[in-house]
């Protein structure tokens, strides 16, 4: 704080300073060049005390009288240069000094070494705003990255909700690039190389610490669930450094795994995916005790480690059977076109034989034509000849998005899918809508207990709300994205795991 002081006294006394100087030359340009008594041409400003009459020897200006021989001096141009400089200081100073938060006054060496002297949850929001901008930025070097992360990870604490401001900074800390290992045009073969090399290291020591984080995990029942049906239980799940990803069950069960990437809690809310348990609530609370397990990417890159046992999870909450008696289907012209602009979007196809295809949906077209307030939960299969080769499960509330899961992909026909998408755009015009794929569907088929997942909290009976109850089959289009892969999100693997490779998308 004494270093944030002194900077910014040394700040407003250097305005103060250049101000006072302004000042001190518009008056001299103004004022300071009075004729006292001299007898001076306004033209020139010859001195014209020796020379009679009203007209200059030296520039020829002719006076209409003599006062206008004992005019002061003023040079207009020096103060108006002078204010200009007054000027431009002052919206330095409004600016740079008093628009700035104080925190952003906090010198980088300090600011990367405060969580290991006072937890991020601590701090002021501004503090933590400050640190994860000049991590994102670029602004600070590898040195300061790797400190950040080491303090950030000395209490060994799990952390990983987007809500967290430790877990946004830590996020923060994975995607830090900085500037000194970016390459700089022109410069010779060797010192790319040596930044290049300066880069890697900078990347395995910090997913080194990063490793060492312990997952975290979430698991939140959610209060209401169909009545004859599992109780639920949402799940959220971050595992920080390289690549990995994270399963879970319930303790005791041989059913099948839910999935995630690794910073997938940093994505959405518990309800964004769920997992169905045996244990039944009891007067009205449910407590089911959950297993976990973690992987990551070899150290080649190539294929996947083992799994290993994460911590136990306990999730424990008010969950109530509900009664979807008055949750009121509709399908209609109006509602079977909004499913079918929600529905007729492309499927995306990119170059990764892990995650080769994803399907698109236009959730804001129910909001649009009137149904905003509409339950919307759905089984999306798509097939191949008739054959479902990716099954998943949609739902949401209204224009937004609340959750989803696969449960069961043949990655091997995704596969065949993204090739014959690949082959058609080479062979095509690309467009927004993509290309053709023969043989291939899309088929979605409404589901009440689907939708029920979307209820927003608060035990008790489901509200007689309109939920979507139309199906329908559009043929498949596609397009091809020119990058490795796509955004991965949450599935279901087999106790064996048989099926879906590791990967899982809407």
């Amino acid at each position: 704080m004494a270093t944030l002081t002194a900077l910014l006294i040394a700040g407003f006394g250097l305005v103060a300073l250049l101000a006072a100087a302004g000042v001190g030359v518009i008056w001299w340009a103004l004022f300071g060049d009075k004729a006292n008594g001299r007898r001076r041409c306004p033209g020139c400003w010859h001195d014209l005390s020796r020379t009679p009459g009203l007209t200059c020897g030296e520039c020829g200006f002719v006076a209409a009288s003599e006062g206008q021989f004992a005019q002061a001096r003023r040079r207009w141009g020096v103060a108006a240069l002078a204010l200009m400089t007054i000027m431009v200081g002052a919206a330095w100073a409004q600016s740079s000094l008093l628009n700035r938060t104080w925190a952003s006054w906090v010198p980088d060496a300090v600011l990367v070494r405060l969580p290991s002297l006072l937890p991020v949850e601590a701090q002021p929001a501004d503090l933590v705003a400050e640190l994860r901008n000049r991590l994102s930025s670029g602004d600070l070097d590898a040195d300061e990255v790797i400190t950040a992360a080491r303090a950030l990870a000395a209490d060994g604490v799990a952390s990983g909700g987007i809500e967290q401001p430790r877990a946004q900074v830590l996020q923060a800390v994975g995607f830090a690039n900085p500037a000194e290992h970016a390459p700089v045009p022109g410069e010779p073969g060797s010192a790319t190389s040596a930044r290049e090399t300066a880069r890697r290291a900078f990347a395995l020591e910090r997913a080194g610490i990063l490793d060492a984080l312990p997952p975290w995990f979430e698991a939140v029942p959610l209060d209401r669930f169909p009545a004859g049906g599992p109780a639920l239980v949402g799940i959220r799940a971050t595992v920080w450094g390289t690549d990995a990803q994270w399963r879970i069950r319930e303790a005791g069960s041989d059913g099948p795994w839910l999935c995630g990437t690794g910073e997938s809690g940093m994505r959405r809310s518990p309800a964004g995916t769920v997992l169905a348990v045996t244990r039944a609530p009891v007067d009205g609370r449910l407590r089911a005790k959950l297993v976990t397990q973690v992987r990551r990417l070899s150290g080649d890159g190539v294929g996947w480690g083992p799994w290993e046992d994460g911590p136990t999870v306990v999730a424990e909450g008010p969950a109530i059977a509900t009664d979807l008696a008055p949750l009121q289907g509709e399908d209609t012209e109006a509602t079977q076109a909004s499913a079918m602009q929600c529905f007729s979007q492309p499927v995306v196809a990119w170059k990764d034989d892990g995650y080769p295809i994803a399907l698109q949906f236009f959730m804001q077209s129910f909001g649009r034509n009137g149904f905003g307030d509409m339950l919307v939960g759905l089984r999306a299969e798509l097939l191949e000849e008739g054959v479902p080769r990716r099954r998943s499960r949609l739902w949401w509330h209204g224009s937004s998005r609340s959750g989803w899961v696969v449960e069961y992909q043949d990655t091997a026909a995704l596969r065949r899918l993204r090739d014959s998408v690949a082959a058609a755009s080479a062979s095509a015009e690309p467009t927004a809508e993509g290309v053709a794929v023969p043989g291939w569907t899309v088929r979605v088929t409404a589901e009440r207990d689907t939708a029920a997942r979307a209820l927003p909290p608060g035990a008790g009976p489901a509200p007689a709300w309109r939920v979507w109850a139309g199906s329908l089959e559009v043929p498949v289009r596609g397009v091809l994205e020119d990058s490795p892969s796509g955004r991965r999100g949450f599935w279901l693997e087999p106790a064996d795991g048989a099926t879906n490779e590791g990967s899982g998308s809407q």
